[in-house]
């Protein structure tokens, strides 16, 4: 940060100046910082040297993707199941079948029998 001296100042107060910063502060500050950090090989950016390959050498860079089989296609998600569940909780939560120690579910387990 420079304090600029050639501006009038503030005004009504001789003595005073504004601070003029020539970069933004929290860049100056980065700035500064990165410049502290020793140099090593780690913070190099790596460079990839691309080798002409071969057609067998290319080919086998790839690999195939393996399909799902067929018979798990008709079974339900995890998510599904899960979401499910918990809309059926929450039912017998409504319901007051949830806790056997409420009077509710003892009132239900009467109009039951």
């Amino acid at each position: 940060a420079v304090v600029s001296t050639q501006s009038t100042g503030v005004k009504d107060n001789a003595g005073l100046y504004y601070k003029v910063h020539r970069e933004n502060p929290m860049q100056e500050y980065h700035s500064t910082l990165y410049k502290m950090l020793p140099r090593t090989q780690h913070m190099q950016p790596k460079v990839i040297v691309k080798k002409n390959l071969t057609d067998a050498e290319e080919l086998a860079e790839h690999t195939f993707a393996i399909q799902t089989a067929f018979c798990e296609q008709g079974k339900r998600k995890v998510v599904t199941h899960q979401r499910f569940r918990f809309l059926w909780l929450q039912i017998l939560t409504e319901v007051g079948v949830s806790k056997w120690t409420t009077p509710e579910f003892w009132t239900f387990i009467f109009f039951l029998i």
